[in-house]
């Protein structure tokens, strides 16, 4: 099993999963937890179509949560008690060619702090888990994805080492080697099939990254040009998309909610107000400050957002069944696209402390927001996010983008 080095989790008992998601249960799960229970008059599942959730209360926590975020059916009969999906969070599972994965979420702001214990002393639990979720749900078996025409799935492995590897070299700030993979990109798309079962077409991707990088270091910091109307709404858009959160109050399913939903996020997308309203934890400053240049970044405000982009990279959980099956470019674009849409999340939660200098604890709450979005919500994978990606994906587009809300374009001066 392939596990993120440097990743670290150990449970603050925040009760967020248990207060943000629908819990899944299966049939046998809600057997057991009613034998465990016994009758009463509380109500401990909803039923939505031909699927199963623990119930929630009015305010939207789960039913079994208490008042100190703790599981009563953990607290009362042990871990295994409670739902596969309960006690899987925050990892996450997929293949890495015929390796399994273990990665995480997030959206856990533990891990987003990189707080606990390292991920690889969990490997013996991690299998256990991952046995159970391919006997519960039928996921993590082989596949055919549609990852690039042509290439092969020893040729994905390779592909994407190439890019987490890119991500990861520390000559580059973090957004020069974003643009230069992005970049890249064009010429990947220009190869032919069959080269792509040669050594030379990676000989020649490494000669690329390196002239790239090259031409970008001599290159000014990128500049906060103004944004362009169209550029301006489809990032908007995005980010609504990015803030929704469609399952944290428990009447999320009645019309009189999505409508307000609906509302507020019409807002978003015009640019106008704040995420208030939308979810709970998202920041509340008003929209307009992100059109400002006025804002700092610390010296290691970007870390979290790096681990980000890396354990995504190297577990494989950006494209394919694990994210929106999406093909391998949709989903590297889409992971490109997720770092100046955390640089505005991060901005909007330090405008809230009433500061313009962004700090690491606004980018670990900024990309535990983010990967809600990137990773739960359905509305990311649908035919209009992948429409706003793609158009805000130019060369410089993009580069207007991480110039106004990168992390190194508005690096503190020492």
């Amino acid at each position: 099993m392939y596990i993120p080095e440097d990743q670290r989790f150990t449970c603050q008992c925040c009760g967020l999963l248990c207060k943000r998601l629908f819990i899944p249960v299966s049939e046998e799960e809600r057997k057991r937890i009613e034998r465990l229970e016994g009758e009463g008059e509380e109500v401990l599942f909803l039923k939505k179509g031909e699927n199963t959730y623990l119930a929630r209360k009015e305010d939207g926590r789960c039913v079994f949560l208490d008042d100190e975020n703790l599981c009563r059916l953990h607290k009362r009969f042990g871990e295994k008690a409670k739902p596969l999906a309960c006690r899987v969070f925050p990892f996450t599972f997929s293949l890495k060619g015929g390796e399994l994965a273990a990665g995480v979420r997030f959206a856990c702001p533990a891990v987003a702090a990189n707080v606990g214990r390292p991920l690889d002393s969990y490997r013996k639990n991690l299998l256990d888990l991952a046995r159970e979720v391919r006997q519960q749900t039928h996921a993590l078996q082989p596949e055919e994805v549609e990852a690039w025409e042509g290439l092969s799935e020893e040729g994905v492995v390779r592909l994407v080492e190439f890019l987490a590897d890119g991500v990861s070299r520390e000559e580059l700030d973090l957004d020069k080697r974003l643009i230069c993979l992005l970049r890249l990109f064009t010429v990947l798309e220009m190869a032919h099939p069959d080269e792509w079962g040669q050594p030379k077409i990676w000989e020649q991707l490494q000669t690329l990254r390196d002239a790239a990088f090259e031409e970008e270091r001599e290159r000014t910091p990128c500049p906060a040009e103004e944004w362009s109307r169209a550029e301006r709404s489809r990032f908007f858009q995005l980010l609504s998309l990015y803030a929704r959160r469609d399952e944290e109050s428990g009447d999320s399913w009645e019309v009189r909610s999505r409508l307000e939903r609906s509302f507020r996020s019409a807002g978003v997308m015009l640019g106008k107000g704040s995420l208030q309203g939308m979810g709970r934890d998202l920041p509340c400053s008003a929209l307009s400050l992100l059109k400002e240049s006025s804002f700092v970044a610390e010296g290691n405000a970007e870390e979290p957002v790096f681990r980000f982009l890396r354990v995504k990279l190297t577990t494989h959980q950006f494209f394919g069944s694990s994210h929106h099956d999406f093909s391998l470019k949709e989903g590297f674009l889409s992971l490109l696209m997720a770092y100046p849409v955390a640089g505005a999340f991060a901005r909007l939660y330090a405008a809230d402390r009433g500061k313009r200098r962004v700090e690491k604890e606004d980018a670990v709450r900024a990309v535990s927001a983010v990967d809600h979005g990137f990773s739960h919500m359905k509305g990311l994978g649908t035919h209009t996010a992948k429409r706003l990606v793609s158009a805000l994906a130019s060369e410089e587009s993009y580069r207007r983008l991480v110039g106004l809300l990168g992390f190194f374009s508005t690096r503190e001066p020492k």
